[in-house]
């Protein structure tokens, strides 16, 4: 009997705590610290050129914020890095609603997680690239948009996948669109989105003959960064065609 009632007694414990698991809320998203290490995971996968084993991270990542975020009558959501974006995008909304031009999500008000999701698609996008599928990761990098339209550093990426459909036209509106955001950027990232964003345009300027454009940029490249060994290579190189144009 005493084995019998302390089984009983077991089970029912067993029972009461499953129950409670189940009953218990998720954890949200953009709060679990799971999900970053698996998005961290992913971009060490990525530097080992794993980029299919990195891919199936970032949706794994993606597809958690997407079940617990994008329900019927939620709030719009945005990413940000720092508390400048944050507070951008909490007056944008508001003033879409003053105005009128807000979206039935809009309306509802908006909520700022941090970069946790909108960077799941831009390393699902790195990881597109390096496996050739460029019109995914096009894809990719638009929805880290949605979630960041200010992001320097995504709009960055943006440019380069333009850049290798050699649209030089469109990848120049995403590097000039970048530089505008860069005050956004987080401190630490300031100087890298403004230098990447710099290089970018600079190197479409070559492709469109404009030399002395690039030459400017690359010069600012310098003057921010002396140590911008790649700025430097390049304005030798622009140099190079300048000179060879006045020699003809």
């Amino acid at each position: 009997m005493r084995m019998t009632s302390r089984l009983c007694h077991s089970l029912a414990a067993c029972l009461f705590a499953l129950t409670a698991i189940a009953a218990a809320p998720d954890v949200e998203p953009d709060k679990d610290e799971n999900l970053a290490q698996l998005l961290q995971e992913a971009q060490t996968l990525l530097t080992e050129h794993k980029a299919s084993e990195a891919l199936e991270k970032c949706d794994a990542v993606v597809k958690k914020f997407l079940d617990y975020y994008l329900i019927p009558d939620a709030q719009r959501v945005y990413c940000a890095r720092s508390q400048p974006e944050v507070l951008f995008y909490l007056l944008k909304n508001s003033a879409d609603a003053d105005r009128g031009t807000a979206t039935a999500a809009d309306a509802k008000g908006a909520k700022v997680l941090s970069s946790t999701w909108s960077d799941a698609y831009f390393v699902k996008a790195y990881a597109l690239i390096e496996l050739r599928r460029v019109d995914d990761a096009k894809a990719a990098i638009a929805k880290a948009l949605e979630l960041s339209p200010v992001n320097a550093r995504y709009l960055c990426e943006l440019g380069m996948v333009h850049q290798l459909e050699k649209n030089w036209e469109e990848s120049s509106k995403q590097y000039t669109a970048a530089l505008k955001n860069v005050e956004f950027s987080p401190d630490v990232s300031k100087a890298i989105d403004l230098g990447r964003a710099r290089r970018g345009l600079a190197y479409n300027h070559i492709e469109l003959g404009k030399l002395d454009e690039a030459e400017k940029l690359y010069l600012q490249c310098l003057e921010s960064d002396p140590a911008d060994a790649r700025a430097a290579k390049e304005l030798e190189y622009v140099r190079s065609l300048k000179a060879k144009n006045e020699n003809e």
